[in-house]
Formats: structure tokens, sequence, C-alpha cells
């Protein structure tokens, strides 16, 4: 609905699980974006739930360590931050969905790991 409101009808959108089951891959890797627009689900405290985290197979929570089991927020940020090209100079949008959003100090790694 988002991509129709921003006059962007064509966009390609896929509904699931995307820490259990990427949809957006190159056959075994992650396919690498130059922005991201995401809508994650925001403090999901199920996020591992068909996924092994220490053994994820897109190695997503590398070099951090793995999220906490109650912080779906952070888990789906590195998904993003991986999904991103190494060139990407583009934004990662995502609504804030809550004043309070608990991740000050995950943005702050982030703006480390790529600079």
């Amino acid at each position: 609905m988002n991509m129709i409101l921003h006059n962007n009808p064509t966009a390609l959108n896929m509904q699931g699980n995307t820490l259990a089951d990427p949809r957006f891959r190159d056959g075994e890797t992650l396919k690498t974006f130059d922005y991201v627009v995401a809508n994650p689900p925001f403090s999901d405290k199920r996020w591992s739930t068909g996924l092994g985290p220490l053994n994820d197979p897109y190695q997503r929570f590398q070099p951090f360590a793995t999220p906490p089991s109650k912080q779906g927020d952070y888990a789906n940020l590195l998904d993003i931050a991986r999904s991103l090209r190494s060139t990407a100079t583009g934004p990662v949008r995502t609504p804030l969905a809550r004043p309070l959003w608990p991740l000050p100090a995950a943005w702050a790694e982030l703006r480390v790991l790529f600079s």
C-alpha cells in the first residue's frame, strides 16, 4: 500500500518472515540493494522462530553478536543492514511506530560499520 501511495505501484513487495525465510536472494546469498524500504514487526519477541540465529546461513548477525531473544527490532535492523550493498548511499526507510524506539545503540553501531 505504501508503494502505491508514493507513486511506485510496480515495486516488488514480498510477504513473509524475512528472518526465517528471506525472499530476496541471489542463490544462497542475500540480494543486496542501494536502499531499503521496510516495515519490520516492532517488538517481536518471537523473532527467532524458525531460525537458528547462531547458525544463520546469511551471516546477518556478523560481526555483531546474536540479538537477545526479546530484541526482534535489533534482529530486523541487522537483516536490513546485511541487505545493503557496501556502496549503498541510499536511506533505510522504516516507520517509527513508537516514540521511544529501543535502538539508539544499534544505529550508532551501524554508522560505524558503514563509515
